[in-house]
């Protein structure tokens, strides 16, 4: 690159596509930030980046259950850069049995979208109109078929691991379109990315024998994907110039398709805001 080095903050960053995008970035020549709960493993892929590349990578531990824990990095991270460039808001889980996050929402839905919501409204709340940022989130085609009406707070005896997983991707892919429409007339640039089936270590919060299944079952379908390949793409939608003025799209392999005809619904997506203001009300 031959403009000043960039900033990009990449969540779930110390395993699978995180991981892959923060190496790819680095040769590319950003610095990196990279956040997950793994501190461990998070300090050994930032030391691994600096030595090879020459990069400055950092790493924070932050606990995508906590809309506090959120908080706090987000406001350490407005004072500390001020030009970042790239946000790839990446991390996520499934869950096969109910539980509630620290703050008592249910977990999937508040790993996946809630936590990335908070971080993206706190960031973008030290921002101007004169400011460029590109705003990645990482979705699923699970959020098709998954209604419009976001169940934040699922009952215990109906919960179903497959369809809140796919309503915490489908309110991404909501949040998305809508922060687009509301940054427009800016520098800031907002698109969702559907990365397919990837191998990683996605599930494997599950038990073992959870993920294994996962694998093998994309494995004989023949739709497991490198994440580093995933990664290739994450990284063409960041640097391609052609995608510098596109906004509010749902990407697939670099191609441009639809998200789910709901998705679209801009009564739901104004729903969808104002219940997630109020979910993070008074942290």
């Amino acid at each position: 690159m031959n403009e000043k080095v960039k900033y990009c903050l990449i969540t779930g960053a110390t395993s699978g596509i995180g991981r892959a995008t923060a190496y790819k970035l680095a040769v590319a020549g950003y610095n990196v930030i990279l956040v997950s709960r793994n501190a461990k493993r998070g300090r050994r892929i930032c030391t691994d980046l600096n030595k090879k590349y020459g990069t400055q990578a950092e790493f924070y531990s932050v606990d995508f259950s906590s809309l506090s824990d959120v908080k706090e990095f987000a406001t350490m991270l407005n004072k500390k850069y001020i030009n970042l460039n790239i946000l790839i808001n990446n991390a996520g889980a499934r869950f096969d049995k109910h539980q509630l996050s620290k703050d008592g929402y249910e977990m999937t839905f508040a790993v996946n979208y809630l936590s990335h919501f908070y971080l993206t409204v706190l960031i973008l709340s030290c921002y101007n109109i004169y400011d460029e940022l590109k705003i990645i989130n990482v979705v699923s085609n699970a959020h098709y078929g998954k209604g419009n009406k976001i169940l934040y707070q699922p009952d215990i005896n109906e919960y179903s691991r497959h369809f809140s997983y796919g309503q915490s991707k489908l309110a991404l892919v909501m949040f998305t379109y809508y922060l687009a429409k509301n940054f427009n007339n800016t520098k800031i640039r907002v698109n969702a990315y559907d990365p397919g089936y990837v191998a990683s270590n996605f599930a494997k919060n599950n038990g073992l024998i959870a993920w294994l299944k996962f694998r093998v079952l994309f494995f004989i379908k023949r739709k497991l994907k490198k994440a580093s390949s995933a990664a290739d793409d994450i990284v063409y939608l960041v640097n391609s110039k052609e995608l510098n003025n596109v906004n509010g799209k749902y990407f697939f392999e670099r191609k441009e398709i639809s998200s789910s005809k709901e998705s679209y619904e801009n009564t739901a997506q104004i729903e969808l805001w104002n219940l997630s203001n109020k979910l993070c009300e008074g942290i």
